[in-house]
């Protein structure tokens, strides 16, 4: 069984609630049964980053700082309802965030300077 096939599996299986794992391997495997559901998801994500960087005119458009706040406010306010830990998410959000930006600014980059020398004769 491949990779690709154990993660769409694992994204299917009925997750044991983190309370009820009794041994360290059970809530290692309940883990990874969560990480093969995230992992697309972040995928999905990237696609969305790599268009805005199409869209997007200047390079200054990439950092929008008043958005990252939002975002975190937003993550933060939906962790507390859900019972976990605010400050946890809003650290993974952030980095998740700089990676994203980092990633958005090569693709605007690659996109621009790809489409400045089809423009030249």
């Amino acid at each position: 069984m491949n990779g690709a096939t154990q993660a769409s599996q694992g994204a299917t299986q009925t997750a044991t609630p983190p309370a009820q794992c009794r041994t360290l391997a059970e809530l290692r495997r309940e883990i990874d049964v969560l990480d093969a559901r995230i992992v697309p998801l972040l995928v999905q994500r990237c696609g969305y980053v790599a268009q805005a960087a199409r869209i997007k005119q200047d390079a200054s458009q990439i950092v929008d700082v008043a958005r990252i706040e939002a975002i975190v406010a937003r993550v933060r306010e939906q962790a507390s309802a859900l019972g976990g830990p605010p400050e946890v998410l809003e650290a993974a959000y952030r980095a998740l965030i700089a990676a994203s930006i980092e990633f958005e600014r090569a693709e605007f980059v690659r996109l621009h300077t790809a489409s400045a020398a089809k423009e030249q004769p």
